[in-house]
Order: C-alpha cells, then structure tokens, then sequence
C-alpha cells in the first residue's frame, strides 16, 4: 500500500512512491498483524525482494524550480533483494546530451516534473506508470504505463525513450479491433479518442486492482507529434495470464458478496477457499464460506483506505518464516540513514 514517507536527504514530491507492507496472520478464529513496515517487501524464489522509488536528492544550495534543480530525470525506480542497495545511477553518470525523438525533433532533457506511480507488484513483474515533461518545441505531460520484469528494473533508462521493453499482453488482430471500436468517442470531433488519435497512438499497459480480480488498464498515447501529451484510458477485454499475477480468483461471485458487506471494494481468497478476506474502505473482514455463501465475519480489523498493490498468501510452516524474517527485516535505504547519522556523530 502506498505511504507518504522516504529516505532523509531525499525531496519527496507527487508520486513519490514510498509504502506499506504489512502480514496479517490468521489462527483460527483470530487475525491480527504480524508485522508492519513502511517499504515494500515482495516474496521471490530468490527470497523476499524490495521495490521502491527514489525522487532526487536535494543538496545544499539547491531549490526546487531553480537553475540548480536536481532534473527530472534523476528519479529512480528500483528493485533488489531485501537489505541489498541496488545499482543506482550517479546523476554526474547520466548522459546530458539531447536526445532524438521518433520523429526527428529534439527532446531536451531538464528540470522540470518527473515521478512514477507504482499499481502492482508480482513475484516477476512490476506495473508502473511514467509521468514526464516532453519537451519538443513545446511542453506536454506525457503518461507512459509499462509493465517490466523485476530483473530489468535495474537496467531501466531514465531518459523518454528506453531501451528496455515492456510486457504486453498477446492479442490477435479481430479483439484489438472489438476492443478500439468500444473506445472510439461517439462524438469524433474529440481527439483525444477519435479512430485517427487511436490507431496512431502507442499502446501502455499497467495492472490495477479490480473489485474481484487484478485486471489490465490500456492506455493509448502519444508522446510526439501534434497530439503529444493526449492520452486515452480504454476498456479491454483481456485479462492478465495466471503466469503473471499468479492464482487470483474469488471463490464466490460478487453478487454474493455485496449483500453481505454492501461497502465492499474488493476481495481475495486463499489458494484453497477455505478464507475469504474482503476489504472495506474501513475495515478488512475475514469470512469461511459455506456452501456458496457468507455468515457473520469471524475477525475484523481497521483498515486504511489506501490502494492495494499486491497480495501475497503463505500457509503452514511459511507463514511462520514470512513473520520471522519480516520482524528481522531492514530496508537498505534505513542502513543508509543509519551511517549518515553515525557520520555526523563523528564530526
């Protein structure tokens, strides 16, 4: 879930991206949290992982908006084995030379608005969305959602155009078009979703929570041209693969749901069904269904009305070794902190 606080000596602005991650442990009749942390743990095979995003960091001298403002590009979304400082790029390293756009105009590369927004984590992949300034003549805000593999985020461009490319989803000619057609504005003098802007646009996906399931958002957009920074949010048909977002269906229909808890935003259930944890904009109540349907929640808990980024479920002797390492675990940006403080102690 997502949390408003980062590292010292950071300039955290919009989007950010610092968070929560708690384990809630269910015993019987009881559930409670385990463990609490302001970061983002992930489990792997490898291990549990962190990801996060860094804004730039802020020196004596310097102000924001300034001449001497950190650039935008100096952002950085990351990901690495939990304790482990992963490979960041130094802003003296960044190659300040303009670059060349699709279209042969010059993008320059300054101050100005930059921050990522993360929807998703999964043991694999990660969904995140770009913000950015494009300049080409002229300004527009430009939205670049991708989904990448956890092993590429290192290797992540912080320049308009990377190297690295997303995963999309497969889809065949007739369902792009069924899809398209469903976006197409019914008034064509909007051109933010005319059929030209569509056909012309370039495809994004990210994944979002829905009420039942994580389902794809598709985005078309361009980032140069006439229609530079005009973006389109679409409906799509697809759904993503169990391969990417795992085991992630509900036992029981949302129409058995609501009439039980009418304030429902959305729900998980255990690998075996036996549980169902629904979330309220208040609260988290557990459930047993039976038979199809649910009685009274067996355990409750307050609940923060923040989006959900991922869900994760470990049973028997994992959950005890989920708790054990979480209670251990520190986030490299705390060890960080911790020997700049031990630096200023020494004077």
């Amino acid at each position: 879930m997502p949390q408003s606080a980062c590292p010292e000596e950071y300039e955290c602005g919009n989007g950010q991206g610092a968070f929560e991650t708690f384990l809630l442990v269910i015993d019987y009749d009881q559930m409670k949290v385990a463990q609490r942390t302001p970061h983002l743990y992930f489990p792997r095979k490898s291990g549990f992982w962190e990801v996060g995003i860094l804004p730039p960091k802020i020196f004596d001298g310097q102000e924001n908006g300034g001449t001497d403002s950190p650039t935008w590009d100096d952002w950085k979304l990351w990901a690495a084995p939990l304790g482990q400082k992963p490979a960041l790029t130094p802003a003296h390293e960044k190659n300040e030379q303009a670059e060349t756009s699709e279209e042969g105009k010059e993008t320059e590369r300054r101050g100005g608005v930059r921050y990522f927004t993360i929807s998703w984590v999964g043991s694999d992949y990660l969904s995140f969305t770009d913000y950015f300034e494009s300049y080409a003549g002229d300004l527009s805000y430009v939205t670049a959602p991708q989904i990448l593999p956890i092993d590429d985020v290192g290797k992540l461009a912080y320049s308009e155009f990377s190297s690295i490319q997303p995963w999309t989803p497969p889809t065949s000619p007739e369902q792009y078009q069924r899809d398209l057609a469903r976006c197409v504005s019914a008034d064509e003098e909007e051109p933010g979703y005319s059929r030209e802007f569509l056909e012309s646009a370039s495809q994004g996906w990210r994944i979002i929570r829905g009420r039942m399931r994580w389902d794809f958002e598709w985005s078309l957009n361009h980032a140069t041209g006439a229609a530079r920074g005009y973006n389109a949010v679409c409906a799509t048909s697809l759904r993503p693969p169990r391969s990417l977002v795992g085991a992630d269906s509900l036992k029981l229909g949302w129409n058995q749901i609501l009439p039980r808890v009418p304030d429902a935003q959305t729900a998980f259930s255990s690998p075996d069904g036996s549980i169902l944890l629904v979330f309220t904009k208040r609260q988290i109540l557990a459930f047993r269904p039976a038979e199809g349907a649910l009685s009274k929640p067996f355990a409750t808990l307050n609940n923060d009305p923040r989006p959900i980024l991922m869900s994760q479920w470990a049973v028997g002797k994992y959950a005890d070794s989920w708790a054990q390492i979480l209670a251990q675990a520190k986030s490299w940006t705390e060890m960080l902190e911790n020997a700049l403080s031990v630096e200023v102690l020494q004077g």
